[in-house]
């Protein structure tokens, strides 16, 4: 617990200065991004099949939630992608616990530990969930480009547990081009009880060639569930952290080499899980539903263009 807070502490400090540094210039920001983005006929350039292509020229079903939708919609997890991708369902049996996709109909309703999850989720070129465990992180969506939904089998690009499909999201990449950041908060009460949740990125050129990105953010959400069958009131308590960094090298105009490293822990108290429409916001569980995770994981992605 006291390097969580050493965490907490050093990125609140460190996203106060940034704040200060940058007022308020990100509205404008956002606001001149929306005015560019707004064209009827915008072309989606998608890497589902491991080379950027137009979404309309893919002869495969795709649903794209873009950087804009991400951001306007206030889409921050994978409940979030589901409600808003058609056959997309995310189901869960508590915070962290046995959490899956399922798309057309595949699903798995036991035993996630013996049997192969049908729909995996990937960031950017490597998988982060492990498609026989009972316990998955959920990728962070800030400072991502766009989530690509693909429906399966993808067995020949991705693998296995993808006969459903895969969830892929694609972050934004170290820009050598020029440096940039971006910050944003979020406060919301429900209930009397408070959430909080901050996020900052930077972008750092370290050479013509060469960049370095990182994102961090972080979780303290107070509860408002009342867990009746372990006696416990403001149950789903949360605490989330995590970076994310990308080194980024554009050796040649036909090779780039990527270098990923993610850290993220999550420390939920419990899941708000009503039972009927009646007791929003009460219910009862003879244990609390919930799993932490920690989850750190490396990634090298070398890019070659062959000239065909």
């Amino acid at each position: 617990m006291k390097s969580c807070a050493l965490f907490r502490d050093a990125f609140v400090r460190a996203f106060a200065g940034l704040m200060l540094v940058a007022g308020l210039s990100s509205v404008s920001a956002v606001a001149e991004e929306s005015d560019s983005s707004s064209g009827a006929n915008e072309e989606i350039i998608v890497t589902a099949t491991k080379r950027s292509e137009n979404l309309k020229e893919i002869p495969m079903t795709i649903s794209v939630l873009g950087q804009d939708d991400i951001e306007v919609q206030g889409i921050n997890d994978a409940q979030d992608i589901a409600r808003r991708v058609p056959g997309l369902i995310h189901s869960q049996a508590g915070k962290n616990l046995t959490p899956h996709f399922s798309l057309r109909g595949i699903a798995v309703s036991s035993n996630p530990e013996l049997v192969n999850t049908p729909v995996s989720t990937y960031l950017d070129d490597f998988p982060i969930t492990s498609s026989n465990s009972s316990t998955n992180p959920e990728p962070n969506l800030y400072d991502v480009q766009r989530v690509e939904v693909l429906k399966g089998p993808q067995g020949t690009l991705y693998g296995s547990g993808t006969l459903g499909g895969i969830v892929r999201v694609v972050t934004n990449k170290a820009d050598p081009s020029g440096f940039d950041y971006s910050i944003s908060s979020d406060f919301g009460s429900t209930s009397g009880s408070l959430r909080q949740r901050y996020n900052a990125m930077v972008n750092i050129p370290l050479s013509d060639s060469a960049a370095l990105r990182l994102v961090g953010f972080y979780r303290d959400e107070e509860g408002w569930f009342e867990n009746t069958g372990t006696g416990q009131e403001d149950a789903d308590q949360l605490d989330e952290h995590g970076i994310r960094a990308s080194l980024r090298w554009l050796v040649n105009d036909e090779l780039t080499t990527t270098f990923n490293a993610v850290y993220q822990k999550s420390e939920p108290e419990d899941l708000a899980l009503s039972f009927s429409p009646d007791n929003i916001g009460e219910g009862a569980t003879f244990k609390p539903q919930f799993s932490n995770t920690e989850f750190t994981a490396y990634n090298v992605t070398v890019e070659y263009d062959l000239g065909f």
